[in-house]
């Protein structure tokens, strides 16, 4: 009823969306409203996601051009840090159970871009496809004096602080910890985040990662 008000011209879904709820395909056709079904994009579809949705809405140019401006951006960022140490990163997803990011994941590659070296870069998906890995406190701990610098995901994934999470007994003994290197991520920032919100998310986690290279607290 709430998508039937809006009048839409187009609903995208994902499929995730219609294992949900599988009559809605069929109450949204019945009402002839066009339907795409579409996966959200990986690190290395961006591009023919974003034709596929120009496509769709008739904006062919400006979809290519917001993938190349993309594309552009994240290859500035590695670029600037090639030559750089690359600290050794953790991004926390959900704090409760120490789950990180998976790799070749948007988040796994935003740190890459970032001049960070992601150290679950072996960590295994809960699922196939998933951007979220099973990884666990013993994993975490044996990490060590490696381990320069925690980012910890906030939103709807995970509402656990960074300052709740560097109190936790069990990580005490963790340089990133000892020298206050926690630190709170939002979620829009590092799961596949549009373009408005790229910049700035690139420039806070190279902030971090530098801060962490320096051996600075993390601000």
């Amino acid at each position: 009823e709430t998508l039937l008000a809006l009048r839409p011209d187009l609903v995208v879904l994902r499929p995730l969306q219609l294992q949900m709820q599988p009559q809605l395909l069929g109450q949204l056709e019945r009402f002839h409203i066009p339907v795409a079904v579409l996966e959200p994009p990986a690190w290395g579809n961006l591009a023919s996601y974003l034709n596929r949705l120009g496509t769709l809405t008739g904006r062919t140019a400006e979809a290519r051009r917001v993938g190349e401006r993309t594309v552009a951006l994240t290859d500035r960022a590695r670029r600037r840090h090639q030559s750089e140490p690359r600290p050794g990163v953790f991004l926390v997803a959900t704090a409760r159970t120490l789950t990180t990011c998976s790799p070749g994941s948007w988040a796994d590659r935003l740190l890459e871009a970032a001049g960070a070296e992601n150290l679950a870069s072996d960590a295994r998906p809960l699922s196939p496809g998933s951007a979220v890995a099973s990884f666990g406190d013993e994993r975490l701990l044996g990490l060590g004096n490696r381990l320069r610098l925690i980012l910890v995901q906030q939103g709807a994934m995970n509402a656990t602080p960074a300052t709740e999470l560097a109190r936790d007994p069990r990580l005490a003994s963790l340089e990133a910890v000892r020298a206050k290197r926690v630190r709170d991520v939002p979620e829009a920032f590092v799961s596949r985040p549009s373009l408005l919100r790229l910049p700035r998310a690139l420039a806070l986690l190279e902030a971090l990662v530098d801060g962490a290279r320096e051996g600075r607290t993390a601000p």
